[in-house]
């Protein structure tokens, strides 16, 4: 009997390991997915570039209809060239100037216009207020405007992914002139908000803040036929976590909880040929979240940057948690 159980016992042992080696390898074939969750933070990282981008692009175009608003009036622009036709009125916007003796104009956009190859349908409300008013017109220099936001809803035509902006910001003329009269000259503007609120696609709301400062220029130096380009550049100081950071343009909590802040490394150029939602050029750094994200505007569908012509959408960098190099492109 005693022979019968050793000659047994190479097999148990056999056996034995056999079961813990497989218990082993299936522990390891689940160890992988986990770090690999851990690391692989490309969702969340593509989330906040590409939730910077929409933010930045919504409010370019409304200070665009801001501005077409302000200077299409002459009660408010004191238009001086007859020969210069000024801009329309935002497209898909009622214009309400009931009170155009204090220096109001309300923009109520109606949900449903995609205007102009624009690629969004807003809704909500827009009043535009020129400071001091009439003793200053936006044509003169250091005229501001307090713009404020009423449930100013911004949703691509072809998603339900939308923000909503609520709040104050205010857009001063630095250099005085209208940029539709320009002409060699350029028109700088100031941007100034504290704490306006988005709300996105997810319910979740956040509070931002701006600072900025946008330079027009006209680059056929022709005031009846202009091409203009707008660059954009961060001009205020934040600190972060205990961390200054310098040039930034924007700064607040994102949808995740984290406290950011987005430098502009590189000026953000656009143009309306392209879509002033679509910028051409320029590099932003956001700063504050585990892994900072470096954003470049102006690629082509494979990322390589593009020198010329109307660009396919940005290029997103970072280092993630393992230390690898990612890169993901985005389109406009």
């Amino acid at each position: 009997m005693k022979k019968s159980i050793l000659n047994a016992l190479p097999f148990f042992i056999a056996g034995f390991f056999l079961v813990v080696v497989s218990c082993k390898k299936n522990d390891t074939s689940t160890t992988p997915a986990t770090t690999n969750n851990t690391t692989d933070d490309t969702g969340v990282q593509t989330q906040n570039g590409t939730d910077d981008s929409r933010v930045n692009s919504d409010m370019e175009q409304a200070d665009v209809d801001v501005n077409d608003a302000l200077s299409a009036s002459s009660t408010y622009s004191m238009k001086i060239n007859g020969s210069v036709l000024p801009p329309a009125y935002p497209c898909g916007a009622t214009v309400d100037t009931s009170q155009k003796s204090s220096g109001i104009v309300i923009l109520t956009y109606d949900g449903t216009s995609v205007c102009n190859g624009d690629s969004v349908k807003r809704s909500g409300s827009v009043k535009i207020e020129l400071l001091n008013y009439p003793a200053m017109k936006w044509i003169d220099t250091n005229a501001t405007a307090k713009i404020t936001y009423t449930n100013y809803k911004v949703t691509p035509k072809l998603s339900n992914k939308s923000f909503t902006y609520d709040g104050v910001k205010y857009i001063s003329n630095l250099s005085g002139g209208l940029v539709y009269q320009m002409s060699v000259n350029t028109v700088v503007h100031k941007i100034r908000a504290n704490n306006i609120s988005i709300t996105f696609d997810d319910g979740k709301q956040k509070n931002w803040s701006i600072a900025r400062t946008k330079l027009w220029k006209n680059l056929t130096g022709l005031a009846s036929s202009p091409f203009f380009e707008v660059t954009v550049s961060g001009d205020t100081t934040v600190t972060i976590n205990s961390n200054g950071y310098s040039n930034v343009a924007v700064w607040g909590v994102n949808r995740n909880g984290d406290n950011f802040a987005v430098q502009i490394t590189t000026p953000v150029k656009s143009n309306a040929f392209c879509g002033w939602y679509r910028p051409t050029s320029g590099v932003r750094t956001y700063s504050g979240i585990a892994h900072t994200l470096t954003v470049t505007y102006g690629v082509d569908a494979s990322g390589v940057v593009l020198t010329s012509g109307c660009a396919y959408g940005f290029r997103l960098n970072w280092v993630n948690a393992g230390g690898q190099s990612k890169s993901v492109v985005v389109a406009y």
